[in-house]
């Protein structure tokens, strides 16, 4: 989609800014940058160009060069499982609850070949987490189910996008879906 832009001036100072058919103020032009899809060339030349209309807003100007900066992470698809990693490991208590910990665990106390994405501490005890970026599949769920019988824990901690297992998930396992994560 080609977004024909134009400046609306106002006593010859830039006021607001026309994308298409909105009539949008600058902070709300950088907002519908961000929207744009993933690949849109666009997004990244409207920031450009309405950080150098209003160039004398210094504040203005640094908020628009962070958005440029994250346009660039998204096309670099740096919302890969990694980010969803990231994400949960940071925002554990907002996601689970308050008694929920993100542990690190020692390499040494992990079993070679059986490495949980991440690990959970509640009321002492230590839940695997398995982190996928889309859907939370059998295949996860057969990863998941082995980490919590190799470690002999209470529960395990499955995350994705969406639940796609075949049938129900065991009563020990908890579902938590990342649709709608912010990952930058």
């Amino acid at each position: 989609m080609e977004n024909k832009i134009s400046i609306i001036y106002d006593k010859g100072k830039p006021i607001n800014i026309k994308i298409g058919e909105f009539i949008l103020d600058k902070y709300e032009a950088l907002a519908f940058c961000i929207r744009l899809d993933k690949g849109n060339q666009n997004a990244m030349k409207i920031t450009e160009y309405i950080k150098n209309i209003f160039y004398d807003d210094p504040i203005f100007r640094d908020i628009s060069q962070t958005v440029y900066q994250f346009l660039i992470l998204k096309e670099m698809n740096i919302d890969n499982e990694f980010a969803v990693h990231r994400y949960f490991n940071g925002n554990i208590k907002n996601i689970l609850g308050e008694e929920y910990n993100y542990v690190e665990l020692p390499k040494e106390s992990i079993i070679k070949s059986h490495y949980p994405d991440s690990w959970v501490k509640y009321n002492g005890d230590l839940f695997p987490v398995e982190i996928k970026k889309n859907n939370f599949n059998d295949k996860a769920l057969k990863q998941l189910t082995r980490y919590i019988d190799i470690y002999q824990s209470k529960k395990g901690i499955a995350v994705g996008e969406k639940l796609t297992v075949k049938g129900n998930l065991p009563s020990n396992i908890i579902f938590i879906s990342s649709e709608g994560w912010n990952l930058f």
